[in-house]
């Protein structure tokens, strides 16, 4: 096996993948596609992975309670206007989580799994 970053260009080699799960394309800007192939010369991908940078939602510093609505429909409104419609993700625990829900924010009944590489 072979397995290599796919050029921004490659990446109609998966796309149907994304379409099938009626998800959009990750932004090249800010994401890579790993894709292993069988040997150096085949176009036909045997797997991938995306890895992406995400829009970090912290700290959140709240002086006045009164704003809290009005930042985070902000910050979304201005990630629909520098990538489009898009989804995101808030990991949150305690009043913080009563506090995404509050916002609209829904919950996700999943693990989440940390590793540190160097």
């Amino acid at each position: 096996m072979i397995y290599r970053v796919l050029e921004v260009e490659e990446w109609n080699l998966v796309g149907h993948e994304f379409d099938k799960r009626e998800i959009p394309m990750p932004d090249p800007r800010f994401a890579m596609i790993v894709a292993a192939f069988e040997d150096e010369e085949s176009v036909t991908v045997q797997g991938f992975v995306v890895l992406q940078l995400q829009f970090h939602m912290e700290p959140l510093v709240v002086y006045n309670p009164v704003v809290v609505r009005g930042l985070i429909s902000t910050a979304e409104q201005e990630l629909v206007k520098r990538v489009g419609p898009t989804h995101y993700y808030c990991f949150a625990e305690g009043r913080t989580a009563e506090l995404a829900e509050a916002l609209g924010i829904l919950r996700v009944n999943m693990d989440i799994f940390h590793k540190a590489v160097e």
